[in-house]
Parts: structure tokens; sequence; C-alpha cells
């Protein structure tokens, strides 16, 4: 099994066939050793409890699975960012809302518009 832990199911029309989707409190409904390969893309920051997410996670894969965990690209941010494509605004509420671990987009955004 392919696994996609994500924090809202996408349409079905925008699912990978490929790919099983749940919300992060299933995982331990996924029985152990079965996953091929679990992704994590822009998911871990929402976990509070990161830690024992993780090992309930690495409990799930069969011999020689893989873990992806991706997150925002950073680079493109700051693009968008200076080429006034985005608010300040519009990218704190977007990334940071419920977010366990929250940087300062401020405080980044003057980091790099000073230099």
């Amino acid at each position: 099994m392919k696994l996609q832990i994500v924090l809202q199911i996408p349409k079905i029309e925008d699912q990978n066939p490929e790919y099983t989707y749940i919300l992060p409190d299933k995982i331990i409904e996924i029985d152990n050793g079965s996953c091929l390969s679990i992704e994590l893309n822009n998911t871990l920051d929402y976990i509070s409890k990161r830690a024992g997410f993780l090992e309930e996670c690495f409990k799930k894969l069969r011999s020689k699975g893989i873990i992806s965990i991706s997150g925002l690209d950073i680079v493109e941010l700051s693009k968008r960012i200076f080429n006034g494509k985005v608010t300040i605004d519009e990218i704190n509420n977007i990334l940071y809302m419920g977010k366990q671990s929250v940087d300062n987009l401020h405080r980044l955004f003057i980091l790099l518009t000073n230099n």
C-alpha cells in the first residue's frame, strides 16, 4: 500500500489512484508492516506530538519501505513575495493557521529584504 497522510482528503478527481489518502489521526487504523511508502507532504508541521506520530508511521512500513517528508519550498515562497504575487498576510494565514511550530514570517521577510 502507498499511503499519503493529508490534512484534508482531496476530491476524487485530484487523487492519485496509486495512493490511499488518510488523515493523521487514522494512522493507528493501518496495519503494521503494510505500507510500501508513506508520504507526508506539508503535514508534519501540524502534528503536535511528532515523535510519537513518526514512530507510529515507522511501524506501518514494510521492510525497505520509504517515508517521504516534505514541506514548503522557502525559495519559491520568497520569489512570490518579492514579485508581489502574494502578501505577507496572505502567506501567514495560509501557512501558519493551526501549525504547531511557527516561525515568524514577518521576521523572515525583514531579514530577506534587508540584505
